[in-house]
C-alpha cells in the first residue's frame, strides 16, 4: 500500500494519508481543519480547502487556567440630582428664615431702645415747655413692657402651687414696675441698669424662696431711692433711710428680719415720695402714725411685714390719686384690699393681698405715668 504526504494548507502540518484515499476529505489533527486529497502529483497543490468553519481558538496553555472577571454591580449614588436639589431648597430656605427672625428681633430691639432713649432724654429735660414736649414724645413707649409684667403677674398667679410663690410674685413684679417708673422719672439709666442686673443675679444665685422675697424687697429699696432723689425729695432724708437700709441689713439674725428691713424702708421712701408729689399731708401723717403703732403692737415679725405691706398700699394709693390715675380703678383696687383683707383665713394671705395691690397701684401710676 503506497502512502501520500502533504501538507496542511491551513496550519502546514505534514500529513500523511493511504493513496487510496484521493478525493476523500480528512480532518488535520493540528488545527481540526477539512480539507479533500485530490491525485495529483504535487502534493501541496493536491490539496484543496473545503468548507472551512471559523477558526477555534487554541486551547490556554498548559498548567494555566482561564481567568474569569467577576461582575462587580457599579453602586448608584444617593445623591441623586433631586435629593441633592432638595437640600439645596432646605438649606436656603433655613437661611431665609434665620435671616427674616434676626432682622424682626433686632428691629424690635431698635424700636425700644430709641423709645427708652427718647423718654430718658424727655425726663431729663427742665423748664415747663420742654416738660410738656418729652411727655408727648414719651407718650405710650412702655405699654408694651406693662403688659408683658401684667399678664406674668396673672400668669404666675395662676401656676403657684402655694402661698409663698404668690408673695414673691407680687415682689418680683413690684421691682419690674418700679424699673419702669424709674426710667419714665429720668433715673439715670447705668444706676437702674445695675440694680436689675444685681435683681437677675441675687434669683439665680438664691437657694430658697425667702431668699428670693428678699432679693424682691431689696431691689424696690434701691429703685424707690432713685425715684425718690429725682422727684426732689431731701437728698439727706433719703441718704438717713438708706443707711438705715444698710445698717438693718448687717444686724439682722435672719432672713425675716432683712424682709422687715426692705418693705420697712420702702414705706419710708414712699412717704418722702408722697410728700414731694404734693399729696395731702395729713393723709401721710395718718399712715405713718398707723405705721409706728402696728410696729409697735406686733406680736411677731410677721406682723412687722404685714404692717408694712399694708402701708404700702395705702401710700400708692395716694401717690396713685395725685398722679391723675383714675379714681374709680383706684377706688376699685382699695375695695379689693379691705374685701381680701376681711376674708383671708391666715396672715399668710393677708401679706399676698397686700403685694397685689400693691402691683395693680404701679401698674396704674406708670400707665399714667407713660
Amino acid at each position: 500500500m503506497e502512502f501520500l504526504v502533504f501538507q496542511c494548507p491551513f496550519c502546514g502540518q505534514q500529513l500523511q494519508v493511504q493513496d487510496d484515499w484521493i478525493g476523500m476529505t480528512v480532518q488535520c489533527p493540528a488545527c481540526q481543519q477539512t480539507c479533500m486529497i485530490q491525485g495529483d502529483n504535487n502534493t501541496e497543490s493536491a490539496i484543496s480547502e473545503i468548507s472551512a468553519p471559523p477558526p477555534t481558538p487554541y486551547p490556554p496553555t498548559s498548567g494555566m487556567q482561564p481567568y474569569n472577571v467577576p461582575y462587580i454591580p457599579q453602586k448608584k449614588s444617593i445623591f441623586s440630582p433631586v435629593i441633592i436639589l432638595s437640600i439645596l431648597g432646605a438649606v436656603v430656605l433655613f437661611i431665609a428664615l434665620t435671616v427674616g427672625i434676626l432682622l424682626f428681633i433686632t428691629s424690635d430691639y431698635s424700636a425700644d431702645s430709641s423709645g427708652s432713649s427718647s423718654a430718658e432724654s424727655s425726663s431729663g429735660s427742665t423748664g415747663s415747655s420742654s416738660s410738656s414736649s418729652s411727655s408727648s414724645r414719651r407718650h405710650g413707649v412702655y405699654t408694651s413692657q406693662i403688659n408683658s409684667i401684667m399678664s406674668k403677674f396673672s400668669s404666675q398667679d395662676y401656676l403657684a402651687d402655694n402661698i409663698f410663690q404668690q408673695q414673691l410674685n407680687g415682689a418680683y413684679r413690684m421691682v419690674e414696675l418700679l424699673e419702669i417708673w424709674a426710667r419714665l422719672k429720668g433715673c439715670e439709666s447705668s444706676s437702674i441698669n445695675s440694680i436689675m442686673s444685681k435683681f437677675s443675679s441675687q434669683d439665680y444665685l438664691a437657694d430658697n424662696i425667702n431668699q428670693q422675697h428678699v432679693n424682691g424687697y431689696y431691689r424696690c429699696v434701691e429703685l424707690l431711692e432713685l425715684i425718690a432723689l429725682k422727684s426732689g425729695c431731701n437728698s439727706s432724708s433719703v441718704n438717713s433711710i438708706t443707711s438705715k437700709f444698710s445698717s438693718q441689713d448687717y444686724l439682722a439674725d435672719n432672713i425675716n428680719q432683712q424682709k422687715v428691713n426692705g418693705i420697712y424702708r420702702c414705706v419710708e421712701l414712699l412717704e418722702l415720695i408722697a410728700l414731694k408729689s404734693g399729696c395731702n399731708s395729713s393723709s401721710v401723717s395718718s399712715i405713718m402714725s398707723k405705721f409706728s403703732s402696728q410696729d409697735y403692737l406686733a406680736d411677731n415679725i410677721f406682723h412687722q411685714q404685714l404692717n408694712g405691706n399694708y402701708r404700702c398700699v395705702e401710700l400708692l394709693e395716694l401717690i396713685a390719686l395725685k398722679s391723675g390715675c383714675n379714681s374709680s380703678s383706684v377706688s376699685s383696687i382699695m375695695s379689693k384690699y379691705s374685701s381680701q383683707d376681711y376674708l383671708a383665713d391666715n396672715i399668710n394671705q393677708q401679706h399676698v393681698n397686700g403685694v397685689y395691690r400693691c402691683v395693680e397701684l404701679l401698674n396704674e401710676i406708670t400707665r399714667q405715668l407713660d
